[in-house]
């Protein structure tokens, strides 16, 4: 009986620190994956964002700067999100993870900074046509008048930038042109030309028409 007692204490015992030891166990692993997680860790797309706004691809102002990295790194998100996706239906397990896909200088052109140069290019346009003599001519020395002009240009041809950039930047590349300036580059199409006009022509129309309606 006394054996017997022993006996139960000694495996209440072994039992106990198996017990313990699972749930040390458990605790260790736990704890070492909360060590691996790095919550301070920026994602791609955020990281993008603070290299985009200390290192500024267009010169322009600093609020413009930011609202195109804004932009870009948005499409950074996207960017992964498609990668991700097209690797799930492909069902390619060897192919890279969108976090460790490259950045290409052809990605970061057409797929990133395109679909938002229509923002450094309205304040671009903007400096130009207020340098622009014709423009400065054509308001007769008065600076409302090429204030709301070139406000007005600047707007419509951004506009177009926004929506015929990326198509305009990557028909040209798979034409076998290399571009070296996408801003300059959207510049030569005949659309861009023809909407140009329209633009001008337009915006010198509404002038009096907005003058009036200000007063």
């Amino acid at each position: 009986m006394k054996n017997g007692f022993i006996l139960f204490i000694l495996l209440t015992l072994l039992t106990a620190g198996v017990s313990y030891s699972s749930a040390a166990f458990a605790q260790s692993l736990f704890q070492d994956e909360l060590e691996t997680v790095d919550e301070d860790a920026p994602s791609r797309a955020n990281q993008f964002f603070k290299d985009c706004v200390a290192k500024p691809v267009f010169n322009v102002s600093e609020e413009t700067t930011f609202e195109n990295c804004a932009c870009a790194s948005a499409q950074v998100e996207i960017w992964e999100q498609q990668q991700n996706t097209s690797q799930n239906k492909v069902g390619d397990f060897l192919a890279p993870a969108p976090e460790t896909a490259e950045l290409t200088e052809d990605i970061l052109k057409f797929k990133i900074y395109a679909p938002c140069l229509y923002i450094p290019a309205r304040e671009m346009l903007n400096e130009e046509c207020t340098a622009d003599r014709y423009n400065q001519y054509s308001s007769q020395g008065d600076p409302k008048k090429l204030t709301y002009l070139c406000s007005c240009i600047s707007d419509g041809l951004a506009k177009y930038y926004e929506i015929a950039a990326q198509a305009h930047l990557e028909l040209r590349a798979s034409e076998g042109y290399t571009i070296y300036d996408p801003y300059e580059d959207v510049k030569l199409s005949a659309e861009y030309v023809s909407h140009l006009r329209e633009v001008r022509s337009s915006c010198y129309a509404t002038y009096y028409d907005a003058l009036q309606k200000n007063k």
